[in-house]
């Protein structure tokens, strides 16, 4: 009877927490004085995600389309703290990490036809049991360089500084000038043997215009170049006689091996960069009709790169090309207290890989150089990621939605393949992931609680490997090395059948004398994968965080 009781009890308080809930989404607002309509209620109207997504083009790569902002200037700064934990991860993530991170974003009019816009960001990332990619960014490498042993795990730390900007100049009657920039550097850091020393160079730069044409056409044009310099260095503390080995991964976790101290990838303590270049141009197009806009954004470029250092006495490993092709395309149907938008996004990349081969020679004066013959190549990869979204803002006041629906569909597509001739190993992959979320803006006496619910399914298909042959090896032709707990792991991570769910509570308020609007808010998000994996410390991972901010 006791235990029947208890039983009651719990079910009761359950079902007193769930009334709760739904009263609050369900209130229109709770001591709402809407007589009394202060300079510190209008600034609570104001959202900085809700002004920047429903300006048309305004995040477009082309400066010029910023002179189209028409909101009051606005700015928000933040900082937030995480702390991630369970099993369910990537190849090159960490079951225990934890992130913080501050960053201050602007939007100002600084004249009548002048629109600037800017962000500045740091993040410092420090993740426990760490294997996997030595590099920074790991995804869509021409190759890649993992530990080949499990037992050589670490801590890592990773520095990363942020810098956004951009200008767009009305210079008559709507032809418009601008140009943005995009720079990254990064600092990265495994402490323990076999150690490794990253420095990330990234920036994109544009320079475009845009015009209207007529009273419901406009078009745009933009030059684009991005840049990424990744500079590795390899090295050990210890003292011990330890044979250290890294894969090269030409592809699907295949390749060869490398061992520490040659004259090769991992050479101790010579600086290695990966370097890319990419030169592009992107098309703007825009049509409005009363309340209806419809825009598109296309952009193509060229890639290329290598690895290693262009010097006659250094080696260049590698050279790489590829192709890039990425679409934006957009309707917002503005209404009087609704706001609808269709996002469609489509991105595709065909890359190639060459491995150099090389001779070391020396010249009359016994300096040594290296002579290069006809490059192989090692690796054809290509990938197609997309996705569709809806987005719904409802009972809008001023630039404040009371509700925010987002649904969305995502898809990704990868395929590789790694050549080592006679053999060669083939991978495709395919993950689908759909994705809802709700927030709700509620009004208070003295601020405004924001709850956020949202949640996401995810499964993929595709097998691991396919290892074929060109020719019948040879009794002398062993198979070539591979990392198969990378594989498994990466493969578990991208098709396994996983959930998302998540919610964040903010409170926002405004600071008395200082007309500016701050806010505290804790988000707690739960990621966990239907099957188990051998491969995998775990099927599960949890992301708790908090972040402090004002908007001025």
């Amino acid at each position: 009877m006791n235990q029947s009781t208890g039983l009651d009890c719990r079910q009761r308080r359950w079902s007193a927490y769930w009334l709760c809930l739904l009263s609050f989404f369900a209130m229109p607002g709770i001591g709402q004085e809407k007589s009394t309509i202060s300079v510190e209620d209008s600034l609570l109207h104001r959202n900085y995600e809700y002004v920047e997504t429903t300006t048309p083009l305004l995040t477009s790569r082309n400066g010029a389309f910023l002179t189209r902002y028409s909101a009051d200037n606005i700015s928000e700064a933040k900082f937030s703290l995480s702390k991630g934990k369970g099993g369910l991860t990537n190849f090159s993530d960490s079951k225990d990490a934890i992130q913080m991170g501050a960053e201050v974003a602007s939007y100002y009019r600084i004249s009548p036809r002048t629109v600037v816009s800017g962000s500045v960001s740091y993040e410092n990332f420090t993740g426990k049991d760490m294997g996997g990619s030595v590099f920074i960014v790991t995804n869509r490498k021409p190759f890649d360089i993992v530990e080949d042993s499990l037992t050589n795990t670490g801590k890592k730390h990773l520095d990363t500084y942020h810098l956004t900007g951009g200008v767009g100049v009305d210079l008559w009657r709507g032809l418009s000038l601008g140009a943005r920039v995009d720079y990254t550097a990064a600092n990265y850091a495994k402490y323990k043997d076999l150690r490794h020393k990253n420095k990330l160079m990234d920036m994109t730069m544009t320079i475009g215009a845009m015009s209207p044409i007529g009273r419901h056409l406009t078009v745009g044009a933009n030059y684009y170049y991005h840049r990424s310099t990744e500079s590795v260095t390899f090295s050990t503390y210890s003292h011990e006689e330890k044979v250290y080995k890294s894969l090269i991964n030409y592809g699907p976790f295949i390749g060869q091996v490398e061992q520490f101290e040659g004259n090769g990838f991992t050479e101790k303590g010579r600086e290695m960069p990966m370097v890319d270049d990419s030169n592009g141009a992107s098309v703007q197009l825009g049509f409005t009709a009363g309340v209806l806009t419809i825009t598109n954004e296309l952009t193509m470029a060229h890639r290329s790169g290598y690895y290693g250092r262009k010097s006659p006495y250094t080696i260049t490993f590698s050279q790489h090309t590829s192709d890039i092709y990425d679409n934006h395309g957009q309707l917002l149907l503005n209404e009087a207290d609704r706001t609808h938008i269709f996002d469609m996004r489509l991105n595709a990349e065909n890359l190639t890989n060459y491995f150099e081969t090389y001779r070391e020679k020396s010249n009359d004066n016994g300096a040594y150089y290296y002579e290069y013959y006809d490059a192989v190549k090692s690796a054809n990869k290509l990938w197609v990621d997309g996705e569709v979204a809806y987005t719904l803002h409802l009972g809008i006041d001023r630039e404040l939605p009371s509700w925010t629906i987002k649904t969305s569909y995502g898809w990704m597509h990868r395929k590789q393949t790694a050549y080592l001739y006679p053999y060669y190993r083939r991978q495709r992959l395919s993950s689908h992931e759909v994705s809802l979320s709700v927030t709700r803006h509620l009004m208070l006496r003295h601020g405004i609680l924001t709850l956020k619910a949202e949640g996401a399914f995810k499964k993929g298909h595709g097998t691991p490997f396919e290892n074929l042959t060109f020719t019948e090896p040879s009794d002398k032709q062993a198979p070539p090395p591979t990392m198969e707990a990378w594989l498994y792991r990466e493969h578990q991570w991208l098709t396994a059948a996983q959930y998302t769910i998540g919610g964040n509570v903010r409170y926002t308020f405004v600071i008395p004398h200082v007309n500016m609007v701050s806010y505290a808010e804790v988000a707690a998000h739960h990621r966990k994968a239907n099957e188990e994996n051998a491969f995998c410390s775990g099927r599960d991972h949890t992301v708790l965080s908090i972040s402090l901010g004002c908007q001025f």
